[in-house]
C-alpha cells in the first residue's frame, strides 16, 4: 500500500488484487485504476486448522466476512462453481469462473508398475492438507491388502507427528524436485525412495544436507 500511495499512483492500468485469506483491500484506497480480484478459495473452515480458538472463531466469523465485504462490487475471478457459491455466500455479486487450465496426457505415462499395491500422498504435510487422515486410511486399506505400501511426498510442520502415528509400509519421501513429466516423477520418487531404505527410513532433507542422497536435476 504504501509504494503504491508513494510511487505507484499513476502507472498503472489496472490492478489485480489476489485475496489469500487476508486481502490487501485495494478498493478501499486504490481510486485511479480499475480493481479485478483474484481468489481460489475463501479461508472458512481452515480458520480451525491454522489458528487456536478463539482467533479461530473470530477470523471465520467476523475478520473474514468484515475483509470480504470490500470486494462485493469489485469484478472477481475464481476458479470453480463452489468457490464462486462461497463467495457469493460472503455478499460477492460480480463474480466469474475461469477454470485452471491443464495439458492433458498424450500418452499413458511409459513407467514400471509396483510389484505391491502403492499410494501416494503428495502435499504440505500440515493440518488442513489432512495427510493424517490420509494415512489412518491407509491403515484401513491394509487390512485387505496388507502388503501394501504408501508413499508420502512432501514436508511440512506435521512431519514428525505423522512420523510417529505412521503404522509399517508408510515410506517418507520428503520434498522431491519437480518433475519435468510423469516418468520423470516416477525416476525421482524410486530413486529418493530406494535411498530412504538404505539408510534405514532418514527423512528426505536430511540425506541432502548428508551428501548421502543424490537426486537427477536433467
Amino acid at each position: 500500500m504504501r509504494f503504491y500511495l508513494e510511487e505507484g499512483r499513476g502507472k498503472f492500468d489496472l490492478i489485480i488484487d489476489e485475496v489469500n485469506t487476508r486481502p490487501f483491500l485495494t478498493p478501499k484506497w486504490v481510486d485511479d485504476a480499475p480493481v479485478i480480484a483474484l481468489t481460489f478459495q475463501v479461508c472458512r473452515e481452515l480458520w480451525s486448522y491454522q489458528m487456536p480458538f478463539p482467533v479461530s472463531t473470530v477470523g471465520r466469523y467476523w475478520l473474514e466476512p468484515k475483509w470480504l465485504r470490500a470486494y462485493r462490487d469489485i469484478p472477481t475471478v475464481t476458479i470453480s462453481q463452489s468457490s464462486r457459491e462461497s463467495l457469493e455466500a460472503y455478499g460477492l455479486k460480480r463474480i466469474v469462473v475461469v477454470p485452471i487450465g491443464q495439458n492433458p496426457l498424450s500418452t499413458h505415462p511409459n513407467v514400471p508398475r509396483e510389484s505391491r499395491p502403492t499410494v501416494i500422498f503428495v502435499g504440505r504435510l500440515e493440518s488442513h492438507k489432512r495427510p493424517d487422515e490420509a494415512i489412518r486410511a491407509f491403515e484401513i486399506l491394509q487390512e485387505s491388502m496388507p502388503d501394501a505400501v504408501m508413499w508420502i511426498i512432501g514436508s511440512g510442520p506435521m512431519e514428525d507427528d505423522l512420523r510417529r502415528m505412521a503404522p509399517e509400509g508408510v515410506v517418507f519421501l520428503g520434498k522431491v524436485p519437480p518433475p519435468r513429466n510423469w516418468s520423470d516423477l516416477h525416476e525421482r520418487t524410486y530413486s529418493s525412495r530406494r535411498q530412504c531404505e538404505r539408510v534405514g527410513g532418514s527423512s528426505f532433507p536430511k540425506l541432502l544436507r548428508s551428501g548421502r542422497l543424490r537426486l537427477p536435476t536433467t
